[in-house]
């Protein structure tokens, strides 16, 4: 994905920031980007989704449509997009 994309997620749409991470998506604990992945393909896509983040060790919610999110694969269990948008613990 590029820096354009990562502008335009639903993720930077509702306030996910650059180094965030993503703890659990609709109330299921994310370990890694397959869990997310299977996460938003469940229940009906559009319906509003509550993700929990990580920010600087302060835990905060966030909501978003279910379904992809704009962020794409990497390395372990934490992943980061072109936008900086980290999943995983």
């Amino acid at each position: 994905m590029d820096q354009a994309q990562g502008r335009g997620s639903p993720a930077a749409a509702a306030g996910l920031l650059p180094g965030d991470e993503i703890v659990s998506y609709g109330g299921k604990r994310v370990f890694g980007q397959p869990d997310l992945n299977a996460f938003v393909l469940e229940g009906t896509p559009g319906e509003t989704v509550v993700v929990e983040i990580d920010r600087n060790g302060q835990r905060l919610q966030v909501v978003v449509p279910r379904g992809p999110i704009g962020i794409t694969g990497g390395v372990a269990f934490r992943i980061t997009d072109s936008f900086g948008v980290t999943t995983g613990r």
